[in-house]
């Protein structure tokens, strides 16, 4: 027998398809405080497999969507206040969809954005000059 360590959230029918197959789990239900954690985890992991192969974005994609309607239902959020907060913001500051990509961007030492940029070194690098 083989055992690997997975401790992940999954699919709630997965102890079932399991069991079906043979295999045998340790598992145990979250808490509320423990799900809102591990679903937040789950969007990332799902997010990380979403692949430029067709078949394989419509999968992803449809796993983003039910992740995204168990953190709106775990968190007691409505999906018409999600929906108002994307459209106030596509207003305010557009979309994706015209692809800008900023390669670098310069402030004035004195611009408020300096700490935040700098708060966050894994993904904005200083350039130093």
């Amino acid at each position: 027998m083989v055992t690997f360590r997975l401790n992940k959230l999954v699919r709630d029918n997965y102890i079932k398809i399991y069991e079906q197959a043979g295999q045998k789990t340790v598992h145990r239900l979250l808490n509320q405080s423990e799900l809102k954690k591990a679903l937040l985890r789950k969007l990332a992991e799902e997010v990380g497999e979403l692949s430029e192969n067709e078949e394989k974005l419509i999968e992803e994609l449809a796993d983003i969507e039910q992740v995204l309607n168990d953190i709106k239902a775990v968190y007691g959020l409505d999906s018409g206040s999600v929906e108002a907060a994307k459209q106030a913001k596509l207003v305010r500051k557009g979309g994706f969809q015209k692809g800008v990509y900023v390669e670098t961007l310069t402030l004035n030492d004195g611009d408020g954005w300096v700490a935040y940029y700098r708060s966050k070194p894994e993904h904005f690098i200083e350039i130093k000059r």
